[in-house]
């Protein structure tokens, strides 16, 4: 007969660490999905001062032509990816199942690229900076789901 714990008090210590994990995804998710939503809507509900700031900001760039598009799918990008974020909290909560994490950080990664290109493209180079640090907490949250996998 197999002993049930080989390894001598390890498997309560990764039941810890995994729950431990799933609190830091969760709170990731809850600090970017804050983020996300905020941003989204508040570009839903300005979105004429929104579109005036974007046309204004790629005037001398190669992207000058399509403000109102770059809005539309910025909003797009990062709403979804604040839903997906939420939801993926009421998903663990509800089922303790992480998967829908790793959709969730893919768009919050693919917003913040998108920002920082447009940041960048438009030579707002301390904006683009800035980005920096939630970037990075995009990655911890990958980071942090991939130890769980």
């Amino acid at each position: 007969m197999i002993e049930p714990d080989l390894f001598g008090g390890i498997a309560p210590w990764l039941m810890r660490f995994s729950f431990i994990l799933k609190v830091i995804l969760v709170a990731d998710a809850a600090f970017l999905g804050i983020v996300f939503l905020q941003s989204s809507l508040d570009k839903l509900i300005n979105f004429s001062s929104n579109r005036a700031y974007f046309s204004e900001t790629f005037a001398k760039t190669f992207l000058k032509s399509a403000p109102g598009l770059l809005l539309i799918g910025m909003t797009c990008i990062e709403l979804s990816a604040g839903i997906t974020l939420n939801v993926s909290i009421i998903n663990v909560l509800i089922t303790g199942e992480v998967q829908l994490f790793f959709y969730a950080f893919v768009l919050a990664a693919l917003a913040f690229l998108m920002l920082i290109f447009g940041l960048r493209i438009s030579k707002q180079y301390a904006a683009a900076a800035s980005l920096t640090g939630y970037f990075l907490l995009v990655l911890f949250g990958m980071m942090a789901l991939a130890l769980l996998r």
